[in-house]
């Protein structure tokens, strides 16, 4: 049984390693590429079953990559995912026109890559591709057993335990070190490394001063250097600062230490909201985490402040099982532009997208309450609002599409549903606080018919 292959082409090399690394689990075959040309001819040699391709390269950029594989028959068909940092998506649009299947943004995240990767798959065969699409639920029998024995030498200490497995182009089995870079920051202590992208580094560190645990999010950029990345950097921390709330990320600190740009917040060790509803929730538990969600919401959009990208993996539990707000990465306040966004520029995640980011106009907090909707219908149902194979096609049901009907079960949640999810936003919910006065109709109502239910069955007793 063969393993899929999946191609990373990026010309960062550390872009390269991290997603491997992300992915050396899975048991695919992962083959790199460090440029555009490199990793076309990988493409026409090895017939991957999906690439995922950095959209700005010097020489072929990934634009081309893509254009240069949708125009030939025998690739046309090859699941293909752009991978695009914030300061990138003003290029979206372009990107959708030769037929980009979805992108992922960087610093990417190994939840999202792994479910972007499976959702290629699925779509590869479905459309009748390669064996290895078909198969993509049993890992490849030679890696995992190669794998399997590297990480027993390791245990035993025949091998440094920081090596990561790396299946190179020849589809053979190789280590590659991933030396950890010693981040010396005043006042802090670094543990370990919780993710790594393109230009930032995230680390689990120990705030020695205040005695606390603490997440550092490290720029790769310089000061007097990256004015517009440092700018957007350092963006949410100044949004934050002030704001003191149980469904809000705090952040402590920030600055520049060794070198880079660093910002300290608060660590939330319960996981995404992902996680969660990648268990399932029942109609209660869904009803809660949104009335949390909503009520973080409300306190940002009282201090003037548009989230921008609301999605499941930006919400995450303290342990306690309190949800959060998080990655205000791409947030900016009402009255001010932030310098960095452009009318036309597309800033979101296509699933959770309202209909005007969509079409790149000006947004508002209405925005952050249509993607709110998004989650509570995929809480309810276990379904994506909108589900598609390719970008546009998802962008081009949140612009078009009905709001669809729950079932008879959930029926007392279509309210809900219509209020958050309308198409212009002055038909949506005013705000996040008549989003809270819904759910507390809505949770009265399911307690009165819970309570006449239970009257009825005593009666029917007697």
């Amino acid at each position: 049984m063969t393993a899929p292959k999946i191609l990373i082409i990026d010309d960062d090399e550390s872009v390269r390693l991290t997603v491997a690394n992300m992915l050396n689990d899975q048991g695919y075959l992962i083959s790199m590429a460090a440029d555009g040309e490199a990793g076309l001819a990988q493409i026409r040699g090895s017939s991957p079953d999906a690439v995922f391709c950095d959209l700005v390269m010097p020489g072929m950029d990934g634009f081309e990559v893509l254009r240069q594989v949708r125009a030939d028959a025998a690739t046309a068909g090859l699941p293909f995912t752009l991978l695009i940092s914030v300061d990138d998506r003003d290029y979206l649009r372009r990107g959708m026109r030769p037929g980009a299947d979805e992108y992922l943004s960087k610093p990417v995240r190994r939840e999202e890559l792994i479910a972007s990767v499976q959702r290629a798959l699925n779509k590869l065969a479905r459309a009748g591709g390669p064996a290895a699409a078909r198969d993509a639920a049993a890992p490849g029998a030679t890696y995992a057993m190669l794998a399997e024995k590297a990480r027993a030498a390791a245990a035993m200490g025949a091998v440094d335990p920081t090596l990561r497995f790396v299946i190179g182009s020849d589809a053979m089995l190789k280590l590659e070190t991933q030396a950890e870079p010693e981040i010396k920051i005043r006042g802090y202590k670094t543990l370990s490394r919780l993710n790594q992208g393109g230009m930032s580094l995230v680390y689990l560190a120990d705030d020695l001063t205040n005695q606390r645990q603490v997440v550092l999010k490290m720029l790769k950029a310089r000061r007097n250097e990256d004015e517009r990345i440092l700018r957007r950097f350092f963006q949410q921390a100044n949004l934050l600062s002030s704001i003191n709330h149980e469904h809000v990320v705090h952040v402590f600190d920030q600055g520049f230490g060794d070198g880079m740009a660093y910002i300290a917040m608060e660590y939330l060790s319960g996981g995404s909201l992902r996680g969660v509803m990648d268990q399932g929730l029942s109609q209660r538990q869904a009803l809660s985490l949104l009335s949390q969600a909503a009520s973080g919401l409300a306190e940002i959009h009282r201090r003037g402040i548009v989230h921008r990208d609301i999605k499941p993996s930006n919400m995450v539990l303290r342990s306690q099982g309190v949800l959060v707000l998080t990655d205000f990465g791409i947030a900016r306040h009402l009255d001010q532009s932030d310098g960095n966004t452009v009318r036309g520029e597309i800033l979101g995640t296509p699933h959770y997208m309202s209909p005007e980011q969509a079409q790149g106009e000006e947004i508002g907090t209405g925005a952050d309450i249509y993607s709110l909707g998004a989650i509570f219908y995929e809480m309810l149902t276990g379904q994506r609002l909108y589900p598609g194979e390719t970008v546009i096609e998802i962008l081009s049901q949140q612009t078009i599409a009905p709001i669809p009907r729950l079932g008879a079960d959930l029926a007392i949640f279509q309210p809900l549903i219509d209020g958050m999810l309308a198409k212009q936003p002055d038909e949506r919910f005013a705000n996040a606080d008549a989003v809270l006065e819904e759910v507390d109709r809505v949770w009265t109502q399911q307690a009165m018919q819970k309570h006449l239910e239970s009257s009825s069955g005593e009666s029917d007793n007697r």
